[in-house]
């Protein structure tokens, strides 16, 4: 075999390599969504402890699976990588619910915990890429929070949800 031909296949192996990385969930949280927050919750949802956490909710309208390995969830836009997900799959058309208690738990399989507690009277909030490209936000601060009333976003639009649906649809 020549050496160009050597080359030539190296290069169309590693072109596909990238093309695979570029289409891989993986590396891809384009389209998930903060679809639902709590930032002061007193007896809408209790953790694994029986404790009254902030919650966020995080929806995958996609049609594949996003493995959040490495993308990270922060209450500060100067640190987007305050807290990094474990290897945790959302899968399609589907909802994962994180409590920000600041406790920090990233047990595969098991509730998950910010180090980090939302601010009831608003905060910044946005979830992150692996690289550190921001994936989605609700803006610069989100609004004042009530007492067990969750906030987050319906069709595009921010708003205060009546009912909270922590793991399912608003």
């Amino acid at each position: 075999m020549s050496i160009l031909l050597f080359l030539q296949k190296k290069i169309q192996i590693s072109l596909l390599f990238l093309i695979l990385i570029f289409l891989s969930p993986i590396a891809n949280t384009n389209g998930l969504i903060i679809s639902e927050f709590m930032a002061s919750n007193s007896h809408t949802l209790q953790d694994e402890d029986g404790d009254w956490s902030d919650w966020i909710e995080i929806y995958n309208p996609s049609g594949v699976d996003v493995n959040l390995l490495n993308c990270s969830i922060t209450d500060n836009d100067d640190s987007p990588d305050k807290w990094r997900f474990p290897g945790v799959i959302v899968s399609s058309n589907s909802y994962l619910v994180i409590f920000a208690s600041g406790k920090d738990r990233k047990t595969e399989g098991g509730n998950l915990h910010t180090n980090f507690k939302l601010s009831a009277s608003g905060e910044y909030l946005g979830l992150y890429q692996p690289d550190g490209v921001l994936a989605y936000s609700l803006g610069s601060s989100f609004p004042e929070q009530y007492g067990d009333i969750s906030f987050g976003d319906f069709e595009g639009t921010l708003i205060y949800f009546a009912t909270s649906t922590p793991g399912s649809a608003n």
